[in-house]
């Protein structure tokens, strides 16, 4: 098969190859997916960078641990009613060698959820990329739609725009950069609230201690590479309740076909919240 692969780390351009290489097989509990669709998630690019420590743990690397396809082969133990079912993957390259910027992956039965009728690919494809979509002040009426109770443009006065909706501050933040927003964080959490975490913008900075540590607030640091199956596995039915709903679209940024998943992975890097980025695996 044709797949983008890597064996060292470094920049994109600069390790990322196309080629054939072998298409894998499933093994026990295991499906094998035909991928029509490769999303490019962030942290793909901080594994292939090096980023947060990380290494390589196997000699050659297929990206993305996102993507949507169709079920074509099961290992032992898999209903073999699921070839030919469409799917939306996540996690195709946590702990594993093989992603989804591929022609085939392999991955554990429950990481290919089924996919509800009319999704299309792309959407499939981003489902599971964690982020925040930056919206326009003309889009609140949407966000509200999609279900937000309130919305708050970050800002100069944004603690005081909570405040005035959650008098006594809020019990917990999601929270997509530590080191940049703790101060703020202080200002809205109510006592012994939480500050959920899963990504900061300087790994290096410090935190103001006394402020957290005197109103207790507790810190939880998340990756969502190593939460419980259980937890995965409740997030993958709420999100795909929400693309059936039609509550969950992103905005796709760019697309690119196989041969150039290093455009991809650059482009990632460069997007943010202004959308996500797929590799097209049939383009």
């Amino acid at each position: 098969m044709r797949a983008a692969y890597y064996e060292e780390q470094g920049p994109a351009h600069d390790v990322v190859r196309v080629g054939e290489v072998p298409t894998p097989e499933p093994g026990p509990g295991e499906v094998r997916v035909r991928v029509a669709v490769s999303g490019v998630h962030v942290g793909d690019v901080g594994k292939r960078r090096g980023y947060w420590g990380s290494t390589m743990t196997y000699p050659r690397v297929i990206p993305h641990g996102d993507g949507a396809g169709t079920v074509d082969a099961v290992g032992p133990g898999v209903d073999p009613a699921r070839v030919g079912e469409r799917v939306w993957v996540y996690l195709a390259q946590s702990y594993r060698p093989f992603g989804t910027a591929a022609e085939y992956t392999v991955v554990p039965a429950g990481h290919a959820v089924r996919l509800p009728d009319g999704v299309g690919w792309e959407q499939a494809a981003v489902v599971g990329i964690p982020g925040i979509t930056g919206h326009r002040a003309e889009q609140v009426d949407e966000v509200l739609a999609a279900g937000a109770h309130h919305v708050v443009v970050l800002g100069a006065d944004a603690a005081r725009q909570i405040r005035a909706i959650a008098p006594d501050g809020v019990d917990r933040v999601a929270e997509i950069d530590l080191a940049g927003n703790a101060a703020l964080d202080v200002e809205i959490l109510s006592v012994g609230g939480t500050i959920a975490t899963y990504a900061t913008g300087d790994p290096g900075a410090s935190l103001p201690y006394w402020p957290l540590a005197f109103r207790n607030i507790t810190i939880q640091f998340l990756s969502n590479d190593d939460f419980p199956d259980p937890a995965n596995e409740h997030a993958a039915r709420d999100l795909t309740a929400a693309l059936a709903a039609g509550d969950l679209r992103y905005p796709i940024a760019a697309r690119f076909p196989l041969d150039r998943t290093a455009d991809a992975q650059d482009a990632a890097e460069r997007t943010g919240a202004a959308g996500r980025v797929v590799v097209e695996i049939d383009a």
